[in-house]
């Protein structure tokens, strides 16, 4: 079973805030506004796949650009026609599938699902492919504990890196905010001005679907890509050792290739029950003592 997937991506400029357009309105011609505005209604549900694509049939019969290969006929799989006719020449990576042991909502027991990733070493080759390399690298944004852990990191690697950021975080997803699904987001702390704010999904999951086992095994698919970023070269083979499978063949043709720009991770942000789950520090109440700066347990503490 396909676990919720990774967000859609169209171009970097989609998480500058939460509120805002998820594209830069300014670079794009009308016609292109056009589309993307459909994009953007039919992936958010505002409006049916069905209507989307009933709106761009009408559009291509009246000779708007960019809007004639987007022409399907209406029928039983028109969302999924529509959603891979929207994909097509993407500049993002292809979505990476791992098997990952989660709770099952209907045994009520911990099994192995297939679960979607976009991967932190894909995502920086992509960015410094079709971006400005030396505004990514940009280090205006970092604080003055991780410009120092990425002068270590640059002069271990004898260059320039790309700092990197994580950001874990529960988002809501139904009415009354009784269901969350856990996100696990990329981000570039060096980055300033319009940029700051950037975001990029790499891994979602609901929060009923996290068992004891389901956290380690997410984030050693993200430790892979990691590695992969600090050493600079596409990978060889999966996370786990094994041959590509045959949905990553893209990933075979550039496997041992350099990367052209690697990164480290400088920062980790969550709340303390995340930390708990990835790093297994205690949690608040446990006996055992929660202090990252000692091992005082409540029964040593001294009552003032």
């Amino acid at each position: 079973m396909l676990l919720l997937t990774a967000c859609l991506l169209v171009t970097v400029v989609a998480m500058l805030s939460k509120r805002g357009r998820p594209w830069d309105g300014e670079a794009f011609q009308p016609h292109q506004k056009l589309r993307r505005h459909l994009q953007d209604l039919a992936g958010g549900n505002v409006i049916t796949a069905q209507r989307a694509q009933e709106m761009l049939n009408t559009y291509a019969d009246a000779n708007v650009p960019g809007c004639r290969k987007l022409k399907r006929p209406l029928g039983s799989n028109v969302s999924r026609s529509l959603r891979r006719g929207l994909l097509k020449n993407k500049l993002w990576p292809t979505d990476y599938k791992a098997f990952i042991r989660v709770h099952n909502t209907r045994t009520a027991e911990e099994d192995a699902q297939l679960c979607s990733f976009l991967l932190p070493h894909e995502l920086i080759f992509a960015l410094q492919k079709h971006g400005d390399l030396g505004r990514l690298l940009d280090k205006s944004g970092l604080d003055s504990t991780s410009q120092k852990l990425l002068q270590e990191r640059e002069t271990w690697a004898g260059g320039s890196l790309l700092g990197l950021g994580l950001w874990t975080d529960g988002v809501p997803c139904n009415w009354d905010r009784s269901e969350s699904v856990e996100v696990v987001s990329l981000n570039l702390p060096g980055q300033v001005g319009k940029y700051k704010n950037l975001r990029i999904p790499l891994v979602a999951i609901p929060r009923k679907q996290v068992a004891p086992n389901t956290v380690d095994d997410m984030f050693e698919v993200l430790a892979w890509s990691f590695h992969c970023c600090s050493v600079g070269v596409h990978p060889q083979c999966r996370h786990d050792d094994l041959p590509w499978n045959p949905s990553d063949a893209s990933r075979k043709k550039v496997g041992g290739h350099p990367l052209h720009v690697s990164g480290c991770l400088l920062q980790f942000r969550g709340d303390w029950e995340c930390y708990a789950e990835v790093f297994k520090f205690p949690l608040w109440n446990a006996k055992k003592g929660c202090c990252w700066k000692c091992r005082c347990t409540p029964e040593e503490a001294i009552v003032l």
